[in-house]
């Protein structure tokens, strides 16, 4: 025998059939409800959690000796969530058997987490840049149809900025914060026509003015997978379908650091000596001083170690040796043998064998 209910959005109600009953949840801060049961009580309603819905109300139980039903249990939400089960019918008729707890309802919020790590430079993407000239953003604009590799395709975002004629440039605002003294360039020159790479320089204008050239190689990258050489790359341009096209030059500003709002710009110009030059991404940097030397260590420069840059223009399978080296006598066991031996090894070796030798296509200094 149900007098009055009051409504809310989102009500869910049940009706206990021969108990005279109905239990109500509500969506909103809370929900009431008033019975009729001989001896029962009704339940009191369910406090809401943090925006979420009230919890349920347990239904009383009936009869004359009837128990009060048990509340239901608070709502416990998350932000901007909405739980809460309902509570279970009252106890039996004459059997004042309290009725259950409705169970808790609960369900967390959306938390926005920050992803990767914290860096001491800034990237900007070439193709984010601005271009001048002839300068012409190339990217993967469709799936690839073979097993092999382009510029494109490795570069990051997919997308890089091309620099093909005298005058083409691609330039950035700083918008660090930070007046920037050290840059980084993730490029791609051609490969030399026999392979083993070349080098180049590519010039640096600050706010629109030449600074210093940037010099660029080609040495580490380029491997073929052409001619059945597909994950077993060689160095011979002439297999075809090249891959490992990017690789990082870095160095220093010369002059004055960037500062926040300059311009910094790479560009193609008369002196830069390859036919292209990819850009990929730039980064900007403002590293610290050098620490100073720990207490109680020891440093290599005290023990006559100087600060050169030493740069191998031979490879070292190529070294040769010039001067021949003394052979070596081979022990015999009988006498004959001795002296066979003997004479051999007293014999001039040919002079060719300490020569320079080919390789490649060039041959290497004898050292």
């Amino acid at each position: 025998m149900v007098q009055s209910v009051r409504l809310f959005s989102a009500l869910a109600c049940v009706a206990l059939t021969g108990l005279g009953v109905l239990a109500c949840s509500s969506g909103s801060d809370s929900g009431t409800t008033t019975n009729t049961g001989g001896g029962g009580h009704p339940s009191s309603a369910g406090a809401s959690g943090n925006g979420a819905s009230a919890g349920t109300l347990g239904a009383s139980g009936s009869g004359n000796a009837g128990a009060p039903g048990a509340s239901g249990s608070v709502g416990v939400g998350g932000n901007g969530s909405s739980a809460g089960a309902s509570g279970s019918s009252g106890g039996s008729a004459g059997a004042g058997t309290a009725g259950s707890s409705g169970a808790a309802g609960a369900s967390g919020g959306n938390t926005a987490l920050a992803v990767g790590a914290n860096t001491p430079f800034i990237s900007y993407e070439a193709e984010a840049g601005t271009l001048g000239g002839n300068a012409a953003i190339v990217s993967l604009t469709t799936p690839p149809t073979t097993r092999f590799s382009s510029p494109e395709l490795e570069s990051s975002g997919h997308a890089y900025v091309a620099l093909k004629n005298t005058g083409d440039y691609v330039e950035w605002k700083n918008q660090t914060g930070k007046s920037i003294t050290f840059v980084n360039v993730r490029a791609s020159i051609p490969d030399a026509p026999g392979g083993n790479g070349i080098t180049a320089t590519l010039s640096l204008y600050v706010n629109g003015a030449m600074r210093q050239t940037l010099t660029l190689n080609s040495k580490q990258t380029y491997g073929y997978e052409g001619n059945d050489h597909y994950n077993n790359e060689t160095q011979n341009p002439s297999d075809g379908n090249p891959r490992t096209f990017w690789d990082e030059y870095h160095g220093f500003l010369t002059g004055a650091a960037l500062a926040p709002g300059d311009t910094i710009r790479l560009q193609k110009d008369a002196g830069n000596s390859a036919n292209f030059y990819d850009i990929d991404v730039i980064d900007l940097e403002a590293p610290p001083a050098p620490i100073a030397q720990p207490a109680g260590s020891l440093s290599i420069l005290d023990y006559g170690v100087k600060r050169t840059t030493r740069t191998r223009t031979t490879p070292r399978s190529c070294k040769t040796r010039s001067t021949p080296r003394k052979p070596r006598r081979r022990r015999s066991t009988s006498r004959k043998a001795r002296s066979t031996s003997a004479r051999r090894a007293a014999l001039p070796r040919p002079a060719s064998r300490f020569k320079a030798q080919a390789c490649g296509t060039a041959p290497c200094t004898a050292t």
